[in-house]
């Protein structure tokens, strides 16, 4: 630092250096009382030259606390750059700057001052923050559409769209750690006899109330959606065996034993369900919706509809 090169009295007396430079410059002892100023902290500050000289630098800080962090870094590391903080101007205004310290010192006197200056970064931090502002509205704005793209307006469980995607997610997964992963299929009996006897505004109570109800059912990293009408979907992961997926299909087929919960109406209705294992699937996805569909049909058609599995 060129500061360095000479002895703290030169400098403190030398107007011309200090009034060179374009940003504050503070000449401070080692009671942190201020020196010496350059005219640039007069003009920016707004304070006059003897209204500072003999003060302490905590005239210029309101934080009082972070100050006086601040002098111990100074006094500890001997210098500090670009250390961020607001100054307070004569006015009240905050400052936004940056700050750089050093001490002064030579082999014969030891130390000579504390030299500080400070850049001011207000505009920068304005666009800083202004930048920050649009990223979190265009954030807001993206994580808003991604819920209109991958999110069922009635029930608000993920869509067909975001179940395909998360379909391929299993399958990803299954090739790294050869984890299995099920698939149930869920389809409401007799959804359409619902709304044509009580009306479609019914028929979405309906929709909303077997959302809650299979939602109750879900646990850990499974992943429940409603794919279209009265058919839903759940993905059950670290599947060992298809007795445990036949476990879970009579549990969600017994939720249904008891009465919708609807606000003048009790409805009861039975679901049919069907199953695929990914790994009997042929490593497709087609193939595992396909089967469990197909298997779903199969129960829906019998003309016995009771908890009993096929």
């Amino acid at each position: 630092d060129r500061y360095q090169m000479f002895k703290f009295s030169k400098i403190a007396s030398s107007d011309i250096i200090l009034n060179t430079i374009m940003d504050p410059v503070l000449l401070l002892d080692d009671r942190f009382e201020i020196l010496k100023v350059n005219h640039a902290t007069t003009m920016i500050l707004g304070y006059p030259e003897n209204r500072l000289i003999g003060n302490t630098i905590h005239l210029l800080f309101r934080d009082i606390e972070k100050i006086e962090h601040l002098l111990k870094l100074i006094t500890v590391n001997k210098k500090l750059k670009n250390y961020e903080i607001d100054l307070l101007s004569s006015s009240g205004f905050m400052i936004n700057t940056a700050l750089s310290a050093s001490i002064l010192e030579d082999r014969d006197r030891g130390f000579n001052g504390i030299v500080l200056t400070f850049h001011d970064i207000t505009m920068r931090k304005k666009t800083a923050d202004a930048l920050f502002r649009s990223k979190e509205k265009y954030r807001t704005k993206a994580d808003e559409l991604f819920i209109m793209a991958n999110y069922d307006v009635l029930t608000q469980l993920p869509n067909r769209r975001f179940f395909f995607n998360k379909l391929e997610e299993f399958r990803t997964r299954y090739h790294n750690s050869h984890e299995d992963f099920a698939v149930i299929f869920i389809d409401l009996n007799d959804f359409k006899s619902v709304n044509d006897d009580f009306g479609h505004d019914v028929g979405d109570l309906v929709l909303i109330e077997a959302a809650k109800r299979l939602e109750k059912l879900k646990t850990g990293d499974e992943f429940l959606s409603r794919i279209g009408g009265d058919e839903f979907t759940l993905i059950i992961p670290g599947i060992k065996s298809e007795a445990e997926v036949k476990s879970r299909v009579l549990a969600i087929k017994t939720s249904f034993n008891q009465l919708l919960n609807l606000d003048e109406l009790s409805p009861q209705l039975s679901i049919s369900a069907g199953y695929a294992l990914f790994s009997t699937a042929e490593d497709n996805i087609d193939t595992l919706v396909h089967k469990a569909d197909l298997k779903m049909y199969e129960d829906k058609h019998r003309s016995n509809k009771s908890n009993n599995l096929f």
